[in-house]
This record gives structure tokens, C-alpha cells and sequence, in this order.
């Protein structure tokens, strides 16, 4: 019984730390696009990448809120913060000037 007993709780172990989550990369991308601006349900700026990705921005300089601007920008993605938004992946602004 006891060696019933340790054999579960070896497996139960090992499978507890086989369902951890590997941690997620942020992938840096760069790029030109233009800035839009916030939109009726919600208060995020937003780039638009010339590759025809949105990306909302986390920390827009309010020198670059403006909509319509062209910026090259390098951003860095951010897959663990979430936006009532719902539109375009979360970023992180790395660098950004005017075109």
C-alpha cells in the first residue's frame, strides 16, 4: 500500500510540472506605420504597421498623439497584459520618431 501510495505521488508530481506554461518570448518588431487615434469605446492610441498589423500602444509619448502621424517605431509585443479593446495585440513602445 505504501508503495501504491508513492508511486501516485511520483506521478502526481510529474504531471503537475509537465502542465507548467513555457514562458513566452516578447518578440520585437520594427517598422513605419501611422498612428491612429482612440476610438469611441475606448482611450488606447494605436499603430498600424505598413505590413497591415494594429498594435495598441502601452506608453505613447504625447508628442506623437496625433492621428495620421507616420512614425517608425520598434515595438516590443506583449502577450501578458490584456485591453478591454479587443483591438489589435498589446505593445510595448521600445523607440519611435517621425517620419
Amino acid at each position: 500500500m505504501k508503495l501504491l501510495a508513492a508511486l501516485m505521488l511520483c506521478a502526481g508530481l510529474a504531471l503537475v510540472s509537465a502542465c507548467g506554461h513555457a514562458p513566452t518570448e516578447s518578440r520585437l518588431v520594427v517598422g513605419n506605420g501611422t498612428v491612429l487615434g482612440a476610438q469611441a469605446e475606448c482611450s488606447s492610441w494605436y499603430l498600424s504597421t505598413d505590413s497591415g498589423l494594429l498594435y495598441e500602444t502601452r506608453g505613447l509619448p504625447s508628442d506623437f498623439q496625433q492621428v495620421g502621424l507616420r512614425v517608425h517605431f520598434a515595438l516590443r509585443e506583449r502577450n501578458d497584459i490584456a485591453s478591454i479593446c479587443m483591438r489589435g495585440s498589446m505593445a510595448e513602445i521600445v523607440s519611435i520618431t517621425r517620419l
